[in-house]
């Protein structure tokens, strides 16, 4: 199912893509905030056709798109989890297999007043109706 290289690696693109739009958002968090002038003067490097006014809104349009870059990371990670083998299946016991039938026994505890047989965690006595705590 969801196991192999192939599910790793959606499972490592999830984790991955979490990890960027994490940056992404938090890059143009610091953006907007407009608290680091190396941050803006580098930002206007790289985009130099954005004035003051265009770098805060890219911080907005930043912010946004790495909040959904992280959220598709989430649920590609979700899912990979989702789609690993629960466990072991036991075997049913139906008619017709060569197969044992298991069978649990729950050993029964005597009334510590009537005697009566009454389930492990039984609060009261089915017969006598006392607490059994």
């Amino acid at each position: 199912m969801g196991g192999g290289f192939m599910g790793r690696f959606r499972f490592v693109a999830g984790a991955l893509g979490i990890i960027a739009g994490f940056f992404v958002y938090q890059y143009g968090f610091l953006l907007i905030l407009n608290l680091s002038q190396s941050l803006s003067d580098w930002s206007m490097t790289l985009f130099p056709w954005l004035g003051l006014l265009e770098v805060r809104v890219m911080g907005a349009v930043l912010q946004l798109v790495g909040g959904v870059i992280a959220i598709v990371g989430l649920l590609v990670c979700i899912s990979w989890v989702g789609s690993q083998p629960r466990g072991k299946l036991l075997p049913s016991g139906l008619p017709g297999t060569s197969e044992p039938e298991a069978r649990i026994v729950v050993p029964l505890q005597k009334c510590r007043f009537c005697g009566a047989d009454i389930e492990p965690d039984a609060a009261f006595c089915p017969k006598c109706q006392r607490a059994q705590v």
